[in-house]
């Protein structure tokens, strides 16, 4: 695959967990449960809106995967892009994203 392509999966990637990231940090603000900016702070939305019983366990560590994916796409070059390792990822977004969704759909909700 052209190392274009991958560069724009990778983006696409990157965008839907910030989305994700940005919907449970409004969801745990309004709760009044704040994340501490730290170098962990990624992990610790995902470990706290599973504590929160915003999304579940099983969930938060699918997600998770995308989290790290955003680590990687933020702090290196696009050139370094595994297709092997990308190859998973874009092909349980969809998914991943929908289970999450309903998840939180659940949850605002109940």
């Amino acid at each position: 695959m052209e190392m274009v392509v991958l560069v724009g999966i990778g983006a696409y990637i990157n965008n839907v967990y910030n989305g994700i990231e940005n919907i449970l940090k409004q969801i745990l603000l309004s709760r009044n449960v704040t994340v501490v900016k730290s170098p962990s702070w990624h992990k610790d939305l995902l470990e706290k809106a599973s504590g929160q019983n915003i999304i579940d366990k099983g969930v938060a560590d699918r997600i998770g995967k995308y989290m790290f994916f955003r680590h990687f796409f933020t702090h290196s070059y696009g050139f370094l892009i595994d297709e092997k390792k990308l190859k998973p990822l874009i092909e349980n977004i969809e998914q991943d994203y929908f289970e999450f969704k309903k998840q939180i759909d659940l949850f605002i909700s109940e």
